[in-house]
């Protein structure tokens, strides 16, 4: 039982980063769009 929350935080967290990634490319790509 213990492992599988162990598994789950795990999880929360690379999709967090993964979010947080995605959302930072996106705003690259935005600003990229804005100046030219």
């Amino acid at each position: 039982m213990n492992l599988f929350f162990v598994i789950m935080y795990v999880y929360l967290l690379l999709y967090k980063f993964y979010l947080t990634n995605l959302q930072y490319e996106i705003s690259q790509a935005n600003i990229k769009l804005a100046c030219s």
